[in-house]
């Protein structure tokens, strides 16, 4: 498989991981939806150093950013799904 594949991979997965996560246990409280998305951006908009700039560091960075994202921006359209464990 290419690089791009397993990449693309990674991404898919962490979406999926963010929206069964949301799906399954319900949306938090919104501070923490936004935390997620602020963390997201600061993760996403910082430079990688060029020591560790690599193919992999860069699908971890990508899986942790889309995972954050995704899981803070699906939150609002979740919000009566609340399930009581």
């Amino acid at each position: 498989m290419s690089a791009t594949t397993w990449a693309m991979l990674a991404y898919a997965v962490a979406a999926f991981l963010a929206l069964i996560l949301l799906y399954l246990s319900g949306p938090k409280a919104w501070y923490w939806h936004v935390l997620s998305a602020v963390v997201a951006l600061g993760i996403g908009l910082t430079p990688i150093p060029a020591k560790w700039n690599t193919p992999t560091t860069s699908v971890i960075v990508g899986f942790c950013f889309i995972f954050l994202m995704l899981w803070a921006v699906a939150a609002p359209f979740l919000r009566g799904r609340r399930r009581s464990m």
